[in-house]
């Protein structure tokens, strides 16, 4: 899924508040330099999503306020994956 963000890097608040679907603006204090708003940016949504970094990519606007970021969703067929029941260790379960 793509989304569109609305950086406002070195930010007193930190916020995020949907603007329409699939539009996001985000205040955050890490400032726009070396990459780190970027990099804060990719943390703040896997959080909002719930998913891991590495599903966070930022497919344009390295260098501007407006940012596309793509989010890759889990894959619901794997086993293990955002299950609740897969995170209980085996010896644990019970058996009805």
């Amino acid at each position: 899924m793509k989304i569109s963000v609305r950086a406002h890097p070195r930010s007193k608040k930190h916020a995020v508040v949907e603007r329409a679907a699939g539009e996001l603006e985000i205040w955050l204090g890490a400032p726009a330099v070396e990459n780190r708003a970027n990099a804060a940016l990719v943390e703040i949504l896997a959080g909002y999503f719930h998913v891991p970094q590495s599903a966070v990519r930022l497919a344009s606007g390295g260098k501007s306020k407006q940012k596309i970021f793509e989010i890759a969703r889990p894959d619901s067929s794997v086993p293990g994956r955002h299950r609740p029941e897969a995170a209980v260790p085996k010896s644990t379960k019970s058996s009805i």
